[in-house]
């Protein structure tokens, strides 16, 4: 994040928001500011169609292509105020993540560190409470303090 390889951003969720439409508006407002572009939203909801991209834990992680030109990781994650119900499982986090078309070796490199993250919150009940409690206000490294 610090080196600009990785764009963060955090959002509070409603668990009364479905879970497609919180994802829906979590990437419009990043089109509006123009970090990802409209083919975006059609590749997510393709994807989505394919099969779903929530996993165990309550953690889902939509990721597509992202073909803006924006040579970053983007990393926006969503957290419901409590589980909400997606075709009968839990989600409580959503990672959406836009990886460029071409990856050099460090965007490479910050992508498998991002779904290792991912994967050790999932496995790690005090990062995820952790992270349940995450605090806008404090650095990002509240979140990795436990690991």
């Amino acid at each position: 994040i610090l080196n600009s390889n990785c764009e963060f951003d955090f959002w509070h969720l409603k668990h009364q928001t479905p879970y497609l439409d919180a994802v829906k508006t979590m990437i419009e407002a990043r089109i509006d500011d123009g970090s990802l572009n409209t083919s975006f939203m059609k590749s997510w909801q393709q994807r989505e169609q394919q099969g779903s991209s929530v996993f165990e834990n309550g953690i889902a992680i939509p990721h597509v292509i992202d073909n803006s030109g924006h040579q970053r990781i983007l990393l926006q994650l969503g957290i419901f105020d409590r589980r909400t119900k997606y075709q009968d499982r839990d989600v409580q986090f959503v990672f959406l993540i836009g990886i460029p078309q071409k990856l050099n070796h460090e965007l490479n490199k910050v992508l498998s560190q991002v779904y290792d993250l991912i994967f050790l919150i999932a496995s790690n009940s005090n990062i995820y409470q952790g992270l349940l409690n995450y605090d806008q206000q404090q650095p990002l490294t509240q979140i990795t303090e436990g690991i």
